[in-house]
């Protein structure tokens, strides 16, 4: 029997992305393993690690989680190991190294490099040189977006560099409401029908940068004072961004609804998606808006721009210029006609990315490197 092994820090990354792989690889006979820093129950893993890995990565614990890696590798004979989340790609591409000359094939994703064009000298300083290294012990490198991809090609040495479209989105789950609906929906979540809803789906965390759009909000409510911003995601800044709404006295007007499992109901009852991200590899929360009939004003970046054309099927705008943020938010409750060309454009754009579509791109990579194992490709 064929092994494969999925890495990542934590067990959320495999348990909302990686799934449908876990079940394509048992379908085709192979032992499924996971590698995560977690206990959860995971569907379709046939043997769970726990691993002691940290997204920090001066975390004194990453070197037990490589030795740790070491050692399952050594025990089982992987035929493949997919490697993702920073953390996860470099300690177990490490720690696969010596098993590629005896067959293992080795992919890592990219879900958004820390390094991209005009972004901060200290990440090209810092990540790139790390990933220039590790990519010459990498039998495929799948990225998310072109920007990436573009730089894997120009830059690093995998053996193969892919480009993909993320995971998708579950197009049975997240659909537009009809008017009706969406009232009905708001009643049960105690919202009222004249309310601005804005919503934003992502954890909360320092490169999410939920604060940026607090402030925004501040903007906002001078000309909207029925806007409310709903933040829906693991709080990871200790409560920071509580202290920010605090600070502003939006205190009434930020909902911090933590993680859900019903973003589905959730995002059909709002009027416009935001999205404040430093970085991003491929926003799942935009396609998930998009494909419910929401217009989207994000910030620019690599992620992002991928899924969105400027003025065409949403809005971007640089990190840190609340005041257009604002701005192209009030436009869109302003202009209606505008508000709806952008829905509609954004509902075709999302089409592209269902989760049957990315889900098949992906599979048809791993069917490239299972029906020829590494070593046997040619170059």
């Amino acid at each position: 029997m064929k092994n494969v092994l999925f890495t990542a820090t934590v067990d959320q990354h495999i348990l909302a992305f990686h799934l449908p792989f876990l079940k394509w690889f048992q379908g085709r006979g192979w032992r499924t393993h996971v590698a995560t820093n977690g206990a959860d129950a995971i569907p379709f893993c046939d043997v769970k690690h726990t691993i002691q890995i940290e997204r920090n990565p001066y975390h004194r614990d990453n070197l037990k989680g490589y030795r740790q890696l070491k050692g399952i590798m050594q025990e089982t004979p992987f035929d493949l190991v997919h490697c993702h989340t920073p953390m996860g790609g470099v300690l177990a591409r490490l720690a696969a190294r010596p098993h590629r000359r005896t067959g293992t094939t080795v992919l890592y994703t990219a879900h958004g490099f820390h390094f991209y064009r005009k972004g901060p000298r200290m990440s090209w300083l810092v990540y790139f040189p790390i990933e220039w290294v590790l990519s010459w012990f990498t039998d495929g490198l799948i990225t998310i977006n072109s920007a990436d991809y573009a730089i894997a090609c120009d830059r690093l040495h995998a053996e193969e560099t892919f480009l993909s479209l993320g995971v998708g989105y579950d197009e049975t789950r997240f659909q537009p409401a009809a008017p009706e609906e969406k009232e009905i929906l708001r009643q049960q979540y105690g919202y009222g029908p004249d309310e601005i809803l804005l919503i934003y789906v992502a954890e909360l965390n320092e490169n999410k940068n939920q604060g940026f759009l607090i402030d925004a909000l501040k903007l906002i409510r001078q000309e909207y004072g029925q806007a409310r911003l709903m933040l829906v995601g693991e709080d990871c800044m200790n409560g920071a961004w509580n202290h920010r709404a605090a600070a502003l006295k939006l205190t009434d007007a930020v909902d911090f609804l933590g993680q859900r499992a019903d973003v589905d109901r959730l995002i059909p009852m709002c009027d416009i998606a935001v999205a404040s991200s430093l970085r991003e590899g491929l926003g799942i929360n935009i396609l998930e808006a998009m494909a419910c009939g929401l217009p989207v004003v994000a910030t620019r970046n690599n992620g992002h721009r991928e899924l969105i054309t400027d003025g065409l099927d949403g809005f971007l705008v640089f990190p840190g210029d609340t005041e257009t943020f604002a701005e192209r938010v009030k436009s869109l409750l302003a202009d209606e006609e505008t508000r709806r060309l952008i829905i509609g454009r954004g509902l075709k754009r999302a089409k592209a990315y269902g989760r049957e579509e990315a889900v098949a791109k992906v599979e048809e990579i791993y069917q490239s490197f299972t029906d020829c194992p590494a070593g046997e490709r040619e170059k």
